[in-house]
Formats: C-alpha cells, structure tokens, sequence
C-alpha cells in the first residue's frame, strides 16, 4: 500500500514539474529598458539608466539587461568596451547602417543576446572605406571585438548581411558562441 502511495505522490510530483517552464541555462537580470528605434529615433518604451542615445544610435554603458526592438534604416548599438553583465534583448528588430556595422561589442566586453520574434541586422558600408578609411571602416553587420564574448540563445530568428565584407565578424581572442535559435548569415 505504501509504494502505491508512493508512486502516486511521485507522479504528481513529476506532472507538476512538465507544467514549470524550464528557465534559461543564461542567467540575466531584471530589464533596465525597452528602447525601441524607428528612423527618427529612440524611443524609450520603458525607461532606464545604463544607457545613452543619441539620435539613433544607442550605447550601452553599464551591465543590465536591454530589450531593444523596433526598425531603424540608420541606426547603431554599442556596448561600451570592459563591460560584463550585460544582455540585449533582440525582440525583432531590424537595424541597418551604411557608415558603421549597427551591433558593435567592444574590446573586452562580455555580452549575451537572447533571440525574440524574428530580427534583421545589415551593414552596408561602403567597401572602399575599408582601404580609404581603415580605422573607421567595421565591415560586418556584427563585430565582435578583441578580448570580447558573445552568446546567442533564444527561440527566435535572426538574419545578418554583411553587405561589404563579413556578416559576423569576432576580433582576436574573442569567442562567439550559439546556442538556440535561427541564423540565416549572408
């Protein structure tokens, strides 16, 4: 009689557990923000601190977790160089620049990027800067500079063109790992 007992508490148990969503193997805190970019501009949806704008181009300054969305035909994020901590919320966005790569990790920056819905990153700098203007020149959608981390996770999609030269490009000693979701890199 006891094992049935049990056995039944036991697969209660278990049935309960199939309902708990499992939670990410990536740790993040709380968002700090919602910014979300159009042609014009940041909008901060849900404001913050960690952060600058600057027409539409954002820069992350300080660890925290950052849902970005929106559409921007002109637009850049930056996280600042020897940051840790730090997780942007790609929530199907669709960037694109001609002057920069629109996603940059800077030197010895640790950064996790969790898919949501389906975002779109694109460079199209032009490819003569690369020999006329070589400090200036990304070439790539997302650069990921030396000494830096970057982790994809998530459910989502996300499609990258490197127009000029690379889709995603890591800088020495710098890792970029995949872990979940979609890719589509032209």
């Amino acid at each position: 009689m006891k094992l049935k007992k049990f056995t039944g508490i036991f697969l209660s148990i278990l049935m309960l557990m199939s309902m708990i969503p499992i939670a990410s193997a990536y740790a993040y805190s709380a968002e700090q923000a919602t910014l979300t970019f159009s042609d014009s501009g940041i909008t901060e949806t849900a404001a913050g601190s960690g952060y600058t704008i600057d027409g539409t181009n954002l820069t992350i300054n300080s660890a925290g977790t950052y849902r970005i969305k929106g559409s921007s035909s002109e637009g850049a994020v930056t996280v600042a160089k020897g940051l840790s901590g730090v997780t942007l919320i790609l929530d199907s966005l669709t960037l694109t620049s001609s002057s920069t790569a629109p996603v940059v990790v800077k030197k010895s920056s640790s950064v996790l990027f969790k898919l949501v819905g389906a975002s779109e990153i694109t460079n199209n700098e032009d490819a003569e800067r690369e020999t006329t203007d070589p400090d200036n020149f990304e070439g790539a959608a997302i650069k990921i500079k030396s000494g830096s981390n970057a982790t994809f996770f998530g459910d989502g999609t996300l499609k990258v063109v490197g127009t000029p030269k690379n889709g995603i490009k890591g800088g020495a000693q710098s890792t970029i790992t995949f872990d979940g979701g979609t890719y589509d890199v032209t």
